[in-house]
């Protein structure tokens, strides 16, 4: 089992300085010492630089997570890009525990390396619940055509199975274009209705009162798309009869910053999200304020992925029970957090949906 001491005197945090991850490191730092500041504690925070190379040979994690050992760490924070924490997974000798900020699928040996993303699959599987507990049974999938779009469309779609639920279609949309008629019509069925109402006015050889209507045998709609388009798509969906068709979708769906003018066109969205999205529970946090007054660019990520690193920072003392009990919960930033059997940390998040173009907080019981 996993072993800390009581007192810690040095947490090691590997992360790269430059490179692809280098934003979403410069977000998660700014987490860590926000956490760290907060936390008024003795303890000591080392960065270690990671260069990030995909290629295995020259890649430094290995030399500096032994060097962040030798400096005296009791556990490191990171790495952050899958290569580096495959490695890391891979390395025999683990003497001081590690919290990867990524998931590998991997199975990995080690009982004292954790995982901690905020990996879509969560999202999926937080809205697979939901969908039950909803009592849904038939859904459509609409993801964009890529792998990022696959990798979340393929977990909500494992894990609305696995609980028992259908998959009527599934669709695909380019991000490059902006009108997706051709592919909303299809598959809300409105285009059959059409065709039903032209068969019927040919036999009776009149016109008819016609309104067509979506098909009715799906309970609701999952969507994987980033703002800009989520805000297309829904836009097109209520032009194109979706009616009162409920959508879900993940976070990626919402921007992060309040901006009710161009949020309007997600009213009715339900999307999962992270608690520091939310007022309340944010500006009860003290790190918050420091992470919000940092946030530049994407806000919606960099908040997402300070998160991140204050829920890796305060985690810590919380490990061992964890790792211990899947029961054993973590509130944190990112969302209530738990340890499965294969080490990784796993988040159940808030629901939330758009009301007159703000998030709102969605109860459900």
């Amino acid at each position: 089992p996993l072993r800390l001491p009581q007192q810690l005197d040095l947490i090691g945090i590997l992360l790269p300085d430059s490179g692809p991850a280098a934003n979403a490191a410069q977000a998660i730092r700014q987490g860590i010492i926000a956490a760290h500041f907060n936390a008024r504690s003795n303890v000591r925070l080392q960065f270690y630089d990671v260069q990030t190379d995909n290629n295995a040979n020259s890649n430094n994690v290995i030399s500096q997570y032994d060097k962040a050992v030798a400096d005296g760490a009791n556990i490191v924070i990171g790495p952050l890009d899958k290569t580096s924490v495959e490695l890391l997974a891979a390395h025999d000798t683990l003497t001081i525990p590690v919290l990867a900020l990524n998931r590998i699928n991997e199975d990995i040996e080690q009982n004292n390396f954790f995982q901690f993303a905020l990996a879509p699959e969560d999202d999926a599987r937080n809205q697979a619940e939901y969908a039950n507990k909803m009592g849904y049974k038939r859904a459509i999938v609409l993801s964009p055509r890529s792998d990022w779009g696959d990798r979340v469309a393929e977990a909500f779609t494992n894990e609305w199975r696995d609980s028992g639920g259908q998959l009527v279609t599934r669709a695909k949309y380019d991000e490059a274009e902006n009108d997706y008629s051709h592919i909303l019509t299809p598959i809300l069925g409105v285009d059959s209705s059409v065709q039903r109402y032209q068969n019927l006015r040919r036999t009776l050889g009149k016109s008819l009162e016609f309104e067509p209507r979506r098909r009715q045998d799906v309970d609701f709609l999952f969507m994987v798309g980033r703002p800009l388009k989520a805000r297309q798509l829904l836009t097109q969906l209520r032009f194109h009869r979706s009616g009162k068709l409920p959508i879900l979708a993940t976070s990626h769906a919402y921007g992060g910053e309040a901006n009710a003018q161009q949020d309007i066109d997600l009213n009715g969205l339900i999307f999962t999200d992270i608690p520091w999205m939310f007022t309340e529970q944010s500006q009860q946090d003290p790190a918050y304020t420091a992470v919000r007054r940092q946030a530049s660019g994407d806000v919606g990520s960099f908040i997402r992925l300070a998160a991140l690193g204050v829920d890796a920072y305060r985690m810590i003392p919380f490990l061992t029970a964890m790792s211990g009990s899947e029961d054993e919960k973590y509130n944190g930033a990112t969302g209530i957090l738990t340890i499965n059997e294969q080490g990784q940390i796993e988040r159940t998040m808030s629901f939330a949906t758009i009301r007159n173009g703000l998030i709102e907080p969605l109860n459900i019981e």
